[in-house]
């Protein structure tokens, strides 16, 4: 959330924040190893153009997410993990092993679509 300054305790490796500009956002998708994201639609979306590995948490209750999450798990676009299930170090160690697949998108190329989002 935009404004919240809480700190948290995580291995040196980890970087989190709490809110980024759209041009920060994508260059830290772009930069990322693996991402941790909830399995919004937006966010699903940005991933998978982007080609990235991830590793998605559903929110609770929230059934389109639950959803996408379970289904790009299946097609091995995306690891995905319920929260109440939910380890850092643990869930890392899972998504490193997970034979991700990539995401064919027929409308765009990556390069096309790094443009349109940035």
């Amino acid at each position: 959330m935009p404004g919240n300054n809480e700190v948290l305790s995580l291995p040196s490796n980890v970087l989190v924040k709490n809110h980024l500009s759209g041009n920060e956002l994508q260059q830290a998708l772009q930069q990322s190893e693996t991402i941790i994201s909830r399995s919004g639609y937006t966010t699903v979306m940005e991933i998978l153009a982007l080609q990235e590995k991830s590793i998605l948490i559903p929110t609770p209750g929230q059934t389109e997410q639950e959803y996408l999450a379970e289904r790009l798990m299946n097609q091995q676009w995306c690891f995905a993990i319920k929260q109440s299930t939910f380890d850092l170090i643990d869930c890392t160690k899972k998504a490193k092993k997970f034979s991700y697949k990539q995401a064919t998108l027929s409308l765009f190329n990556k390069e096309k679509l790094q443009q349109i989002l940035l």
